[in-house]
């Protein structure tokens, strides 16, 4: 999808979030990553899983890919498109 294009879609979604109250990330293919401490990450978005190790979780997401880098990590709950990773994460990193 053209930049353009993928603009305007957000910007729809902004204003129907605006009239729905709905999170406009929750409208859209956007990803959206909620960190708990260093100890959990929740992603949404997540498409597959590209690389599982205790010290590294790599994700398709769409156009880019996330990898989560840590010590002893382990997906704890994975559906439809939400996953939660536990350990000790030393670093979140986009790969474009």
């Amino acid at each position: 999808m053209p930049k353009t294009q993928r603009k305007n879609r957000f910007r729809l979604s902004e204003m129907i979030a605006g009239l729905t109250g709905f999170p406009a990330e929750s409208l859209t293919d956007i990803p959206v990553l909620l960190c708990k401490g260093t100890q959990e990450i929740q992603v949404e978005g997540c498409r597959s899983i590209l690389e599982y190790s205790g010290e590294r979780i790599r994700m398709h997401m769409g156009r880019e890919t996330l990898l989560v880098e840590g010590e002893e990590l382990h997906m704890a709950d994975f559906h439809r498109n939400c996953l939660s990773i536990r350990g000790r994460i030393a670093g979140i990193r986009w790969e474009v």
